[in-house]
């Protein structure tokens, strides 16, 4: 009696294993992020039913740019290469609701056998961090004692500021399959970013003006309402 129950035991384990397996997952990549030097990759899980799924991105942001920053100033009569370094982490967790739900499909001219699609509402949530080391001549106002007026001059500074941001958005999308196994998901949307900006090892005098300005200064660090949208590449797992 001992063995049959633990045999029955043993397929029932077994079977829920299977059954759990056979939910659908997606590996996602997102190619996006490149454009402000940052890796981005993702999972998507699927509910039995597949009208709820829970997506994770995870990326990592790492730049160096040394060359675009003009020729070294000479600080207190050392030399003073000007630079500005980005690296960050940021993470995103998104859950979907399915309408009704991402359904098994006939082929078409992207699937010669079969197809998968649906479309879906998600509210989301992005934790990022990044922090930019610099240095580098920028032009601002300083104030001349003798005149008693502010001068506009060019200034040098250097140090590390430290972004902390999170941002609640709404997103519409859709997804769908190609040649069977591969997926593409297209999604549009908006949210508001909070940020907190903290400024370490300052060196210099403060700017009123940045000249600049990059890829991430535009799509990363931003408060306020944000437009959310892109694409991602999947892979059946």
């Amino acid at each position: 009696m001992k063995k049959t129950t633990s045999l029955i035991g043993f397929i029932c384990f077994f079977s829920s294993i299977a059954h759990a397996q056979e939910k659908l997952k997606i590996f996602k990549f997102d190619p996006l992020p490149l454009v402000t030097s940052a890796l981005s990759f993702g999972i998507e899980n699927f509910n039995e039913d597949r009208s709820r799924s829970t997506v994770f991105h995870l990326g990592i942001r790492y730049k160096k740019d040394n060359d675009n920053y003009g020729n070294p100033v000479i600080l207190n009569n050392v030399q003073q290469s000007l630079y500005s370094d980005w690296k960050g982490l940021f993470a995103t967790v998104e859950r979907r609701f399915y309408v009704p739900s991402f359904k098994d499909k006939g082929a078409n001219f992207l699937n010669s056998e079969a197809s998968q699609s649906g479309v879906y509402f998600s509210p989301s949530l992005r934790l990022d961090v990044n922090q930019n080391d610099y240095a580098r001549n920028s032009y601002g106002y300083i104030h001349n004692p003798i005149s008693g007026q502010q001068d506009y001059v060019d200034t040098f500074s250097s140090g590390k500021t430290n972004f902390i941001g999170i941002m609640p958005a709404m997103n519409f999308g859709v997804q769908f399959t190609i040649f069977q196994y591969a997926y593409i998901d297209l999604h549009i949307g908006g949210g508001i970013r909070v940020q907190n900006t903290t400024e370490k090892d300052g060196v210099g005098f403060p700017s009123s003006y940045n000249n600049y300005a990059n890829s991430i200064t535009t799509f990363v660090t931003k408060e306020g309402v944000q437009p959310t949208g892109g694409i991602t590449f999947g892979l059946k797992l």
